[in-house]
């Protein structure tokens, strides 16, 4: 397929690029790629997203930290799910993490996060390199006396952290945009 704009230009008509907003779609122009199956265009993706209720996403949160033996109330475990579909839906735009299948991100994002909360012995923590907010967010809610810096040199990222604090709530969250050696 031949296109005629320039970031596309001498690509095979398969290679889809990785960090695409919108997969299936013609880049730059945004209408669906007749190569691309209907299957793996955006409504069907967000269809195939979506396909993980909340309550599933509850069931494996409740049973993980059961396993963990980690105690949120109500509250926290709702922030959780909460940001995990911020995550969700704000990763189908950027490109925040690798797990995009909803059966994993409970055990994959939240849970991974969380199982390093027995070896956090500081009041205030730095997230370096924060991208998609693991561990971070995860950790700010089931830790609100502690505050956690996130930092991050890519904009975007940043971008998607703080509607996330915006969103949730999280009072113990400052976002810093910039390198690690700007931070102090």
């Amino acid at each position: 397929v031949q296109r005629d704009y320039p970031e596309t230009a001498g690509s095979a008509a398969g290679n889809r690029r990785p960090g695409l907003p919108y997969p299936g779609c013609d880049p730059g122009r945004g209408q669906p790629d007749p190569g691309i199956p209907e299957k793996a265009r955006p409504a069907a993706q967000a269809e195939r997203l979506s396909g993980m209720s909340e309550a599933q996403w509850q069931r494996q949160l409740s049973q993980g930290l059961a396993g963990m033996d980690m105690a949120l109330d109500e509250q926290q475990q709702q922030r959780l799910l909460d940001f995990l579909a911020l995550l969700n839906k704000w990763n189908r735009a950027y490109n925040l993490t690798a797990v995009r299948e909803p059966a994993e991100m409970v055990s994959r994002q939240l849970l991974d996060s969380l199982s390093i909360a027995p070896f956090i012995h500081t009041d205030h923590l730095l997230d370096v390199g924060a991208g998609g907010g693991l561990p971070g967010i995860p950790l700010a809610i089931a830790f609100p006396e502690r505050r956690f810096t996130l930092l991050d040199s890519n904009s975007k990222k940043t971008r998607f952290l703080t509607q996330s604090v915006l969103e949730l709530g999280l009072d113990n969250v400052e976002v810093f945009h910039g390198r690690a050696e700007q931070y102090q």
